[in-house]
């Protein structure tokens, strides 16, 4: 039941978002966008946001330079995320 329920909000989310989003820019421009058109719009931009956020707080250049079978570690040699073996 839960699973249906989340889903059944999922579908939901882009159709709200798009009428409040409807609304908003009409009501500051006077120019009707049906909501459909403001649905995807705002799925791009989730995406693009979500995409260039980063949970991780490493920002060192090894993280796109691992290699895939070893992702912690530096594909310079220089140890886990720039620090030196001791």
């Amino acid at each position: 039941m839960a699973l249906l329920s989340y889903n059944a909000i999922e579908v939901g989310l882009p159709a709200v978002f798009g009428w409040f989003a409807d609304s908003g820019f009409r009501d500051l421009t006077g120019v009707r966008v049906p909501w459909w058109a403001w649905a995807p719009a705002g799925l791009v931009a989730i995406g693009f946001l979500g995409r260039r956020a980063s949970i991780s707080p490493c920002r060192h250049p090894c993280r796109s330079s691992s290699p895939p079978d070893r992702p912690w570690r530096c594909a310079s040699g220089a140890g886990i995320h720039g620090r030196t073996s001791s």
